[in-house]
């Protein structure tokens, strides 16, 4: 440090080795300003153009980055906020429509069939007592056979007017699963064919369906109304059995899902 008599003196001194500073750094190009020469006395110092009233000139860094290499001391953020506006605009594809009445399961993610079997086709049994708008939708589908509905029918008719009807009961004994829910939902993702389905148990003592239905599994709760009568969509037909009821929707879509029941558990070609 140094001592000058007074602070005009103190500037000066400064400003002359300010100077000094600057030419050995190289920074007169770098300034838009006349620097002093190096015999340039000190009384003149305080007439030449770095004689200003402040520190300002004083106080200016000497060793500064090239100006490509600094970094600003205000980021706009301008791009940035407007971006975040324009990304509010952006229109979002809608979410699917919530199926009415549907009680939804935890998705399970399964992997499509390698190949989908050909639909295996099912039969009714003629032995047992169904209603007479049943036996009028059997007729029907037998004059006018649909992909789901065929020549099994012919073979239940055929087994139930002799001993061997036990096959054509057994096919809607198929449909019933008395296991775990867990254990239904892991054999109908395994099995992963639209349409293959089973009838397990709920937890308040109702029947559900559950199906598979690309690339998920489905369930709907089966309903049983004041008469008696069972449906599984408050809006949906009735139907004096769980039977009658899949059997409708062997030609009927089900309710909200373009879909088709195709066949039990028990009857798929990969069930064992």
């Amino acid at each position: 440090y140094f001592a000058a008599s007074s602070e005009m003196e103190m500037v000066k001194w400064m400003k002359s080795l300010k100077s000094e500073m600057l030419t050995a750094n190289n920074m007169e190009n770098n300034f838009q300003i006349r620097s002093p020469k190096h015999e340039t006395s000190i009384e003149t110092l305080s007439t030449c153009s770095w004689d200003s009233g402040d520190y300002r000139d004083l106080e200016d860094c000497i060793y500064m980055e090239p100006v490509e290499s600094r970094i600003p001391s205000f980021i706009d953020t301008k791009d940035e906020v407007s971006e975040s506006e324009n990304n509010e605009d952006v229109e979002h594809p809608p979410l699917p429509p919530r199926p009415a009445f549907y009680i939804s399961s935890d998705p399970q993610r399964v992997s499509r069939a390698k190949t989908i079997p050909k639909q295996q086709k099912f039969e009714i049994d003629r032995s047992k007592s169904y209603s007479s708008t049943f036996q009028k939708l059997v007729k029907s589908l037998e004059g006018e056979p649909s992909s789901h509905v065929d020549d099994r029918l012919e073979q239940a008719s055929a087994s139930s007017n002799s001993e061997s009807g036990s096959d054509s009961k057994s096919y809607w004994e198929s449909v019933y699963f008395h296991g775990s829910k867990s254990k239904a939902s892991e054999i109908i993702a395994r099995l992963a064919e639209n349409g293959v389905y089973l009838i397990r148990n709920g937890d308040d003592n109702t029947k559900v369906l559950l199906f598979y239905s690309h690339p998920m599994l489905k369930k709907f709760r089966i309903m049983e109304k004041e008469d008696g009568h069972v449906t599984i969509a408050r809006e949906g037909p009735d139907f004096e059995t769980i039977e009658e009821l899949l059997y409708y929707y062997y030609t009927n879509d089900l309710p909200n899902v373009n879909m088709k029941l195709v066949i039990p558990y028990k009857l798929h070609s990969d069930y064992r």
